[in-house]
């Protein structure tokens, strides 16, 4: 099933983009993170990354990109219910094996909620029954 966590997102040229996501009171995740102080989970801040780094590599490249690797990944102010996530990629390098690219997202008060790096690797076809008994990959 898939799920957005970017309202909104804009490139801004081949290597970076800007997203932004409000976080609404209603999202089924926040009754249970937590329910009596509801916040946008970590992980989810760093999908909201993933999610602008994934427009950003599609636009340009074509093919369907997911998250190869997180590096350095680091939390910082809490994002609540009625504030908004504002989400920036910065492509820094490219190599065979993926795209590194930097991320950060921050509250709009400007504080620092989230920031890391993080790989892009293309996504590779699953191998099929057949693929996998003559590769010796058990299903």
């Amino acid at each position: 099933m898939p799920f957005s966590f970017l309202d909104a997102w804009t490139p801004d040229g081949p290597d970076s983009a800007q997203g932004s996501r409000t976080i609404r009171p209603d999202e089924d995740y926040l009754s249970d993170h937590f329910p009596s102080f509801p916040i946008m989970p970590g992980v989810l801040m760093v999908e909201a990354l993933v999610q602008t780094a994934r427009r950003l590599l599609e636009q340009e490249s074509g093919g369907h990109w997911v998250l190869g690797e997180a590096k350095a990944v680091r939390y910082g102010a809490m994002v609540q219910p009625g504030m908004v996530l504002r989400t920036t990629i910065t492509v820094k390098k490219r190599t065979p094996e993926g795209i590194e690219c930097k991320g950060e997202g921050l509250r709009d008060d400007g504080e620092t909620a989230v920031s890391g790096r993080f790989i892009m690797r293309p996504l590779r076809p699953a191998l099929s029954g057949l693929e996998s008994r003559n590769t010796g990959v058990e299903q």
